[in-house]
């Protein structure tokens, strides 16, 4: 056996031992990452969950407004540019929901 083989064997393991180390902190990095990516989109879910239920009122809320117009058309008290007003808030509204372009 030569002589400075031991040192060779000794370096080989202590280089094994860094790339050991350097591959689980890759592997704790990439777990963090995918940790991460899961949180934000679990949160973006939740942030559109939000906007469709915000985008759904707007509907029920110009859906109500096109009804009061009408009936203050009916009664004499209001022209038919509300009611037109409210049918444009309507269809707006709708847009909104099914576009998912919900104004912030």
């Amino acid at each position: 056996m030569p002589l400075f083989t031991g040192g060779r064997t000794h370096a080989e393991i202590v280089k094994s031992d860094l790339q050991l180390k350097v591959l689980d902190e890759q592997k704790a990095d990439l777990r963090n990452q995918i940790s991460l990516d899961v949180k934000t989109s679990l949160l973006n879910l939740k942030s559109a969950r939000n906007q469709v239920a915000v985008a759904t009122l707007g509907v029920q809320l110009a859906k109500e407004e096109v009804e009061q117009s009408r009936d203050r058309f009916k009664a004499g008290v209001a022209n038919n540019i509300e009611v037109i007003q409210a049918q444009d808030a309507l269809a707006r509204a709708n847009d909104n929901r099914h576009c998912g372009a919900v104004p912030l």
